[in-house]
C-alpha cells in the first residue's frame, strides 16, 4: 500500500469521509468534497487507479462530524497568540502540525444544527474554523487516524453570525454571479444543464430553469455562470435571438436572484476560491462550448449511479417478520384523535383564505395546553414549526388563539420552536434531523410546500416523490414523529356543480401521504375531510369531515371556530337575498351569473353558488361543465 492509501483506509475505517487530494491541496475528484467517501474500494481505486500520484488526503469536514480548529503562522504572528488574548487554550485532542508550520486541533462537532466554516474565528486573527461544508488536509499521522477526536469545546461551536436566510438577495446580477463558488460545473448545477430543452420553450420553463440554477448557486453548488451561459444560450437560439428575449432573459433572471439568490450560512465562505480554485472565464453572452452539455448529462449519469450504489450500501438489512410478530406491532398513536397519528407524513391541502396555518397554528397550540380540538382528544409534545410565509403575524395569531380560549395573552406556544423563511434543501434538512433526534419533536410542521421547496414543477411526480422521501426520513428521526406538509388545492365544479378541491400538482401529493387533509370551502365557511370522496385520505383509521368552520376574527388577527347555528342561518339568509336577484327559470352561464348577483370576487362568488345549489336555490341544466345555472321557484324562505 502506497502511504496516502493506507491513511486514507485508516481514516474511513474510523469514521472520517476522505478524498485524494493534489499537491495544490485541491481536491482530484470530480466534484470536489462533494464526491467524498468511506467505501474502501471506492477509497482503493481512486488512491490506486485514478489518482496514484495523489499526496494528500482530505477529510470531509461535515459528513465526518469534525470541526477542526485551524492555527496559522504568518511570520512573527501566530493564532496561538490571538487566542492567548483571549484566555483560550484548546484542550486535548488528535492535534498535528501543518505543512506552514501552524497546528490543527480535531474535535468531535457537538453542536445541535451543523456548523459552518469561519475564517477569522470569532474575530480572532490567524485563527480559523473548519467545520461543515468543506474539507480539511489531514497533515496527521496513520497512528492519529485511529484515534477518536475530543468533544469540541463550547467556545468552539458557536454559531457562524449570519443573518437569518430570507430568500432574497440585495444586488445586482453580476454582483451575485461573482459570489458564488468557483470551481468545476457540480453534479446538481450539471442536472439543471442537462434538462435545458434542445427545442422551443416558454417564458414558464425559462423563470423555473432560472430558478433553479439560482437555488443551486445560493446552496453552494459551482459552475453557475456556465449554467446560466448555457440556458441563455438555448433561449437566444436561432430567429430567437431578439432585443425583446435578451431583455425578457434579464429581467426574469434579476427576479430569481432578488427572490431566491440569498447564500445559505454553510454557501458562502470567504476562501472558497482558494478551495475550489478559479472558475474559467465565461459571460453570459459568450458562446458556450457544444461539449459542456454532454460533460454535464455524463456527470449526471455518474451522480446517479453514485447515489444508487451508495443507497444499495447503506441499506438496512431486510427484516422478515412471523404472523406472531405483528400482532406485537402497535398501531400509530393519535396526534390529534382522528386526524393526525405519530410516525406519519400528513398533508394539509386548502385554496388561499381557508386558514391552513391557523388550522396547524392551532393543533399545535393545543399539543401545549391540554385543549382539545373539536372534541378531538390531542397528545402533548413539542412543536418545530417551519414558516415560510406571514412569519411576522405568527405572534399576533398565538395571542388570538390565547384570547379565544381564555389564556392570557402571550402565555402560551412555549412548547413551539419556529424556524422563519428557510429553504429546504438537502443542508438544511440535515440540519432539521439533527434538531428532531435531540429535542424529541412530536409534530413538525412545513408551511408551505410551494414556499420551502425549490422544484421545478409541483405537477412533477418525480421530484415531488422525492421531497416526500425525505419527510419520511425526517418522520424515521425519532420515535413518534409526525411531518405536517401544507400544500395548496386547486378548486373545481363538476358537471351536477357541486365545487371540490383538490391538493395542486402531482399525484404523488396523495400516493406518498399517510393522510391528505383537503381544506374546501371559504374563510367565511369551510370543511376539513379526510374522506376518499372529498379527494382525501387516511391510510389506517377512519375516514372523517369537520362541520363548517370559519375564521373568526379575534384581537388582531382570525381563530378557527365551528360554524354557530345563528351564523350559518346569517350566512345562507345572505345567499338566498342574492339568489333573489336572479329571474327564476332564466339559465345563466357561470360569467352572467357572478355579475348578476353582484360579485366581483371569485371566491366569494363560488362559495355562494356552492351554497345555493346545496340548498336547493339553482341548479345545473345538464351534465356538461359548461352548462348553464337555472334559478328555481322556492315558496317560503325555510328551502
Amino acid at each position: 500500500m502506497t502511504e496516502p492509501l493506507h491513511l486514507a483506509l485508516t481514516l474511513a475505517a474510523n469514521g472520517y469521509y476522505v478524498l485524494p487530494v493534489g499537491p495544490n491541496k485541491i481536491p482530484l475528484t470530480p466534484h470536489g468534497f462533494h464526491d467524498s467517501s468511506q467505501d474502501p474500494e471506492v477509497i482503493a481505486t481512486w488512491f490506486s487507479v485514478d489518482y496514484p500520484n495523489a499526496p494528500l488526503v482530505g477529510i470531509d469536514n461535515g459528513r465526518s462530524n469534525v470541526v477542526v480548529l485551524d492555527i496559522d503562522v504568518h511570520g512573527s504572528e501566530t493564532g496561538f497568540d490571538s487566542l492567548g488574548e483571549r484566555g483560550l487554550t484548546p484542550p486535548d485532542t488528535i492535534t498535528y502540525s501543518t505543512r506552514s508550520g501552524g497546528a490543527h486541533y480535531v474535535y468531535r462537532d457537538t453542536s445541535e444544527t451543523g456548523l459552518a466554516r469561519e475564517i477569522t474565528y470569532d474575530g480572532m486573527r490567524h485563527v480559523d474554523r473548519c467545520a461543515g461544508l468543506g474539507y480539511t488536509i489531514w497533515w496527521g499521522s496513520l497512528e492519529q487516524a485511529a484515534l477518536p477526536p475530543a468533544p469540541a469545546p463550547e467556545w468552539l461551536t458557536r454559531p457562524r453570525p449570519v443573518a437569518p436566510p430570507s430568500g432574497a438577495f440585495d444586488g445586482a446580477v453580476g454582483e451575485w454571479v461573482e459570489l458564488c463558488a468557483k470551481g468545476p460545473i457540480s453534479g446538481q448545477v450539471a442536472a439543471v444543464v442537462a434538462s435545458i430543452p434542445q427545442t422551443d420553450f416558454g417564458h414558464a420553463e425559462l423563470i423555473a430553469l432560472q430558478r433553479q440554477i439560482v437555488g443551486r448557486g445560493a446552496d453552494g453548488d459551482a459552475g453557475i455562470a456556465l449554467a446560466l451561459s448555457a440556458l441563455k444560450t438555448a433561449w437566444l437560439r436561432g430567429e430567437y435571438d431578439t432585443p425583446e428575449n435578451r431583455r425578457e432573459f434579464d429581467i426574469s433572471l434579476e427576479g430569481a436572484v432578488s427572490k431566491f439568490g440569498a447564500f445559505e450560512p454553510w454557501a458562502f465562505v470567504p476562501a472558497m476560491e482558494a478551495q475550489f480554485g478559479a472558475l474559467p472565464e465565461q459571460t453570459a453572452d459568450a458562446p458556450i462550448d457544444e461539449s459542456l452539455l454532454r460533460d454535464a448529462r455524463d456527470i449526471l449519469r455518474r451522480e446517479q449511479v453514485q447515489q444508487l450504489a451508495e443507497e444499495m450500501r447503506t441499506s438496512p438489512p431486510l427484516q422478515i417478520l412471523t404472523r406472531a410478530d405483528l400482532e406485537l406491532i402497535k398501531p400509530s398513536a393519535p396526534l390529534v384523535d382522528g386526524w393526525l397519528y405519530s410516525n406519519t407524513v400528513a398533508t394539509l391541502a386548502a385554496t388561499g383564505g381557508v386558514g391552513k396555518t391557523a388550522i396547524a397554528l392551532d393543533w399545535a397550540l393545543c399539543m401545549g395546553t391540554n385543549e382539545t380540538w373539536l372534541d378531538h382528544e390531542v397528545a402533548q409534545g413539542e412543536v418545530l414549526f417551519i414558516e415560510a410565509e406571514g412569519f411576522a403575524n405568527l405572534d399576533k395569531r398565538i395571542r388570538a388563539w390565547d384570547i379565544h380560549h381564555g389564556y392570557e395573552p402571550g402565555t402560551t406556544g412555549g412548547n413551539i420552536h419556529f424556524v422563519p423563511g428557510a429553504t429546504l434543501n438537502v443542508p438544511t434538512l440535515r440540519q432539521i434531523e439533527k434538531r428532531i433526534r435531540s429535542s424529541q419533536y412530536r409534530l413538525v410542521i412545513i408551511d408551505t410546500f410551494a414556499s420551502s421547496f425549490a422544484v421545478k414543477s409541483e405537477n412533477d411526480n418525480a421530484e415531488v416523490s422525492g421531497i416526500y422521501r425525505e419527510l419520511k426520513r425526517l418522520r424515521d428521526c425519532g420515535p413518534e414523529v409526525t411531518i405536517l406538509l401544507i400544500a395548496h388545492t386547486t378548486e373545481s365544479t363538476d358537471a351536477r356543480g357541486n365545487r371540490s378541491s383538490k391538493h395542486r400538482g402531482a399525484s404523488a401529493f396523495r400516493d406518498d401521504s399517510d393522510t391528505l387533509i383537503i381544506g374546501a370551502g371559504n374563510r367565511d365557511s369551510f370543511t376539513l375531510s379526510t374522506d376518499a370522496g372529498r379527494h382525501g385520505k387516511q391510510r389506517d383509521a377512519e375516514e372523517r369531515t369537520t362541520p363548517d368552520l370559519h375564521l373568526m376574527r379575534v384581537g388582531g388577527h382570525v381563530v378557527v371556530a365551528e360554524l354557530s347555528d345563528d351564523d350559518a342561518m346569517a350566512r345562507d339568509e345572505k345567499v338566498k337575498e342574492r339568489v333573489a336577484r336572479l329571474t327564476p327559470n332564466q339559465e345563466y352561464k357561470s360569467s352572467e351569473m357572478k355579475t348578476a348577483l353582484g360579485y366581483r370576487s371569485d371566491k366569494e362568488f363560488n362559495a355562494c353558488r356552492q351554497r345555493a345549489l346545496e340548498l336547493g336555490l339553482i341548479r345545473k341544466n345538464g351534465e356538461s361543465n359548461k352548462a348553464p345555472y337555472i334559478r328555481l321557484v322556492w315558496d317560503s324562505p325555510g328551502v
